[in-house]
Parts: C-alpha cells; sequence; structure tokens
C-alpha cells in the first residue's frame, strides 16, 4: 500500500517536473530505490518513461509561453533567439555538424558500451570502433575525456 502511494507521488511529480532527484524527495525515497523499482517493474518503468515525457513537454510548453511573454514585453534578447531559432532568414550559418561537434567523439572514451536496437527492435551491444562515423576526420586516441575536449575546443 505505501509502495503504491509513493508510485504515485512520483508519477504526479514528475509529470509536473521531470526530475527524478526532486520526485523521489518528494515522495520521501532514495533514488536508488527509484532505479531499483524501476528495473524490476516493467510496468512502472513505462509509467515513469510516459509522464517524464509529459513533463518534458509541460516544461518546454511553459518555457515558450515565458518567452512570448518577454517577446511581448519587447526584450530584445528574446526576439532575437525566437528569430534566430525560428526564422530562417534570421538563422545564424551552421556547419552541418554543430550539434554533434559540440559532444566529445565519445568512442575514445575507454571502456564504453553502446547498445542499439535495429530495425528488427532487437537490442544488441556493439564496440564503439563499429560504429559507423562519416564526414568525420579521425582524431588522434587520447588517453581521457578531456583531451578529447580540448582537442575539440582548443
Amino acid at each position: 500500500m505505501k509502495k503504491e502511494l509513493t508510485v504515485k507521488k512520483i508519477l504526479e511529480s514528475l509529470e509536473k517536473i521531470p526530475n527524478i532527484s526532486l520526485a523521489c524527495e518528494k515522495a520521501g525515497i532514495s533514488r536508488n530505490t527509484f532505479y531499483r523499482w524501476k528495473n524490476e517493474d516493467p510496468i512502472f518503468a513505462r509509467n515513469i518513461n510516459a509522464v517524464y515525457k509529459l513533463g518534458i513537454k509541460s516544461v518546454n510548453d511553459l518555457s515558450e509561453s515565458k518567452l512570448v511573454g518577454l517577446i511581448q514585453k519587447s526584450d530584445i534578447r528574446a526576439i532575437k533567439f525566437w528569430l534566430e531559432n525560428n526564422k530562417k532568414n534570421y538563422a545564424r550559418p551552421r556547419p552541418k555538424d554543430f550539434w554533434s561537434s559540440m559532444f566529445p567523439d565519445e568512442r575514445k572514451v575507454p571502456g564504453m558500451r553502446i547498445t542499439i536496437v535495429g530495425r528488427d527492435r532487437v537490442e544488441r551491444e556493439i564496440k564503439p570502433e563499429e560504429l559507423k562515423m562519416e564526414n568525420k576526420k579521425p582524431q588522434q586516441d587520447a588517453k581521457d575525456p578531456t583531451e578529447i575536449l580540448d582537442a575539440i575546443d582548443p
């Protein structure tokens, strides 16, 4: 009975604010307990994923409404942000690999494991070096992730 009430609190909290730590704190459980329940109970995991997505949509809607409010108050930074991200004529030119270049080449992180789900919906683990990387220059082998970051942003 207590677990059911706790689960209900977690789901309600995540629907409003998609933050696991806050949801656990409000429900009075540890993050370890949360993740144990999530790993042991597929229905709980499915419900968590569903309300988490709703929470993200809720925060996105709130953010957009606040941005529109700032635009209505003639906030020049808000206006510039909106135009650069929603109007092709005002968008700053960015290279094709802009978003992927924001993150280090994860294939170089020692001990990394990658699980993919194919079109056949079957999960399988692949080695990082098996990833197909197109239009990327090979990087030097790095000893640790900080060297990768230094190489990307000197």
